[in-house]
């Protein structure tokens, strides 16, 4: 997640790194990345699924979670690879601002991670403080 935001611009500053062969690395990369976070994202919702009807407001957080995922992975990401396409054919300058549509539904995620890590923790606390019968 946020590996792949700093690696995308510098990138493209590497000196002896043309943009064609930045933009053949991006084509690597992101598919790989949206994969891991992907399966990741499963184990998110396996691991929570048991809870779900105790922590109503968490499992709904981790839904949207992924439902970005989704909608980056199968809105945004085949606009950019088709523009990388264009690029690299030498049929479009690119520059397209779907870049800026996957950069803040990526924004958005993170916080969104950052609010369920901490929700995560508060549920725990009171599971663990819970007294026993």
């Amino acid at each position: 997640c946020i590996r792949d935001r700093l690696e995308a611009p510098l990138k493209f500053q590497a000196d002896g790194v043309s943009r064609a062969e930045a933009l053949a690395i991006g084509q690597l990369v992101f598919p790989a990345l949206n994969a891991a976070e992907t399966l990741l994202a499963i184990g998110l919702l396996a691991a929570l699924w048991p809870s779900r009807h105790l922590v109503t407001r968490t499992w709904r957080l981790a839904s949207a979670i992924v439902a970005l995922l989704i909608v980056q992975v199968a809105v945004v990401r085949p606009i950019l690879h088709a523009s990388t396409v264009e690029v690299l054919a030498g049929t479009s300058a690119g520059g397209a601002g779907w870049h800026w549509v996957y950069i803040a539904l990526e924004g958005v995620k993170i916080v969104a991670l950052l609010v369920l890590g901490y929700r995560c923790v508060l549920v725990a606390t009171v599971i663990i403080r819970r007294p026993r019968p």
